[in-house]
């Protein structure tokens, strides 16, 4: 009975052992932007209600009403967000509560194309083993 049980033991942790050592696996390191509404506060007082979004790899800001904006250092102030040719989301130079939304600016805005696959491809959302 003894030696039995020890066989089973054996064989288990070899099983265990094989999976470790051969399957590849992949691991996810990802944490969702936590959904608090925050008020944003531009340089001359205006504030305006936004929310984060995405995890550590993409991430970014958006308004209550789902405009995602930027901050632009050129102009020291929070402005919407609009894609360059490349798909990234730039500045579009119209200010956040102060100006009419830009064209080409709808609601929930995510990189595209070429800037999405950009972070896929440098992300350290995963690691492949084996």
């Amino acid at each position: 009975m003894l030696q039995k049980t020890k066989n089973m033991c054996l064989s288990f942790f070899i099983m265990v052992a094989f999976a470790w050592f051969v399957l590849p696996y992949k691991v996810g390191y990802a944490i969702p932007a936590a959904p608090f509404i925050h008020t944003l506060t531009q340089p001359d007082g205006t504030d305006f209600k936004a929310k984060q979004w995405g995890d550590e790899s993409c991430h970014g800001w958006e308004t209550e009403d789902g405009y995602t904006v930027v901050f632009d250092e050129s102009v020291n102030c929070w402005t919407y967000a609009i894609h360059d040719t490349t798909g990234e989301l730039i500045s579009s130079s119209r200010t956040v509560g102060k100006d009419d939304l830009p064209t080409g600016c709808f609601p929930h805005m995510r990189p595209t194309g070429q800037a999405s696959l950009n972070i896929l491809g440098s992300s350290g959302n995963s690691m492949e083993r084996g």
